[in-house]
C-alpha cells in the first residue's frame, strides 16, 4: 500500500494597504540611492549658506543650481515613491490568499490562481514587518506579518528555508 504524506502548509489572507507598499518602496529606493541621499544631505548645510548669502547680498549666482540637484534628485524619488505606492494601493484593493508549502506557493485571487516552486523565486528578504519575496530584480511582492500569526510565522520560516535554502534572508 503507497501512503503518501499530505504536505503541511501555511495559509494566510493578506490585504495589502497603501503604506505597506510606502514603507517598502520608500526603503528599497534608499538603498538603491543612498549615494544621492547621503550628498544631498551633506551639501544642505552649504545650500543653506549660500541662499542666505544671496538673500543679504542681492546676487544671484547660477552655481547654486549645482549643488540643488542631488537634493532634487531626494525630493523627486520621494513623490516618486508615494505615487508609486499610492497607484499600486488604489489597483491591489481585493484580499489574496496565500499558500506556502515546501514544494512552493499558491496565491488566489478574485481574478484567478497562480502556483510557482520555490525555484522561481532569485531571494526573500525580512524586515521588522514584511517578508519580500522577490522573483527577479527590480520586483518584489510584499507579505506583511501582520497576517499570519505567532506558530504560521514559525512555520512559514521554516518552509522558506528548506525552499530557498541560502537565498533566504530571514532573521533569527
Amino acid at each position: 500500500m503507497d501512503v503518501k504524506m499530505k504536505e503541511e502548509k501555511v495559509e494566510v489572507e493578506i490585504q495589502l494597504k497603501f503604506d505597506d507598499f510606502f514603507r517598502n518602496i520608500f526603503w528599497e529606493t534608499l538603498r538603491k540611492m543612498w549615494f544621492v541621499w547621503l550628498v544631498a544631505f551633506f551639501l544642505s548645510p552649504m545650500i543653506v549658506y549660500f541662499i542666505y548669502l544671496m538673500l543679504t547680498t542681492g546676487k544671484f549666482s547660477i552655481f547654486i543650481l549645482f549643488p540643488l540637484m542631488p537634493i532634487i534628485a531626494v525630493l523627486l524619488s520621494i513623490y516618486s515613491v508615494y505615487t508609486s505606492a499610492k497607484k499600486n494601493a488604489e489597483t491591489t484593493r481585493h484580499c489574496i490568499f496565500w499558500s506556502f508549502s515546501e514544494s512552493g506557493y499558491e496565491t488566489f485571487t478574485a481574478i484567478g490562481k497562480t502556483e510557482s516552486s520555490w525555484e522561481g523565486i532569485e531571494e526573500i528578504k525580512e524586515s521588522n514587518k514584511d517578508f519580500l519575496l522577490i522573483p527577479q530584480k527590480p520586483l518584489f511582492i510584499i507579505i506583511p506579518k501582520r497576517f499570519f500569526d505567532e506558530s504560521q510565522l514559525m512555520r512559514f520560516k521554516q518552509i522558506v528555508s528548506v525552499g530557498l535554502g541560502d537565498k533566504a534572508k530571514l532573521k533569527n
